[in-house]
């Protein structure tokens, strides 16, 4: 494996909301028309996770029982779902409160198709990791628990202190026995999540969306395991 670099990000203030996929249209004008100015500062592409926890799914666990300090641990790539030839990052994705970051690991690119055992894949990749990142080594203990995908949509505001994330067409693979099943899709919501630089900057800021629209979001993962679990 050729030498590769993990970055990591500062932390930042994130809020996560849903709204009606009915109202999505009327979200996106709210947030161009919005004095912050917002502008889209990337294509709409599609995000794919392969979450992984523990035996004890600490991480679903933590989340439900409200710790204020939690990760989470998944792999990422864009573009199609199954692929031959996947440029992935194993990424590690910190809560403080409501401050987050992540942690970035470059990965050796692999394939994967909807016949594909994903344990033993997943446990290649991360034997790999490990032993470029020594730090890493514990993750021996995890496994693969789901796939999610959906499409993101990201916009900037001028000031460049506020960055909003739009995803829509929300799909879920469920493990069985260790397979990848068919997709259970949850495309009646979109999810808005907004960084931002430090607290104060959204006191001062106008209501970027109506709140009569938002709702209070769970994240995709515990919404995932919540919905295939049913």
């Amino acid at each position: 494996m050729e030498t590769l670099t993990p970055t990591k990000e500062d932390y930042r203030y994130e809020k996560k909301y849903s709204i009606n996929i009915t109202d999505y249209d009327r979200a996106i004008q709210e947030l161009k028309l919005h004095p912050a100015c917002f502008s889209e500062i990337f294509y709409e592409r599609r995000i794919n996770n392969i979450y992984l926890d523990d035996l004890n799914l600490s991480s679903y666990f933590n989340h439900l029982d409200g710790y204020d300090k939690r990760m989470k641990a998944r792999i990422r790539w864009y573009g199609d779902t199954f692929n031959d030839d996947i440029d992935a990052k194993l990424e590690f994705k910190m809560k403080n409160g409501k401050l987050g970051n992540k942690e970035i690991f470059p990965l050796e690119s692999f394939s994967l198709d909807s016949q594909s055992s994903l344990k033993p894949l997943v446990k290649s990749i991360l034997k790999k990791s490990s032993q470029e990142y020594l730090k890493l080594e514990y993750l021996m203990n995890y496994s693969p628990v789901l796939i999610n995908s959906y499409m993101r949509r990201y916009f900037l505001s001028r000031c460049g202190n506020f960055r909003v994330t739009i995803d829509t067409d929300l799909s879920y693979f469920k493990l069985v026995s260790g397979r990848i099943s068919d997709p259970i899709r949850d495309h009646n919501l979109a999810i808005i999540e907004i960084k931002y630089t430090n607290n104060k900057a959204l006191v001062k800021m106008k209501s970027l969306i109506s709140k009569s629209m938002l709702k209070s979001s769970q994240s995709k993962y515990i919404r995932a395991l919540s919905m295939i679990w049913g």
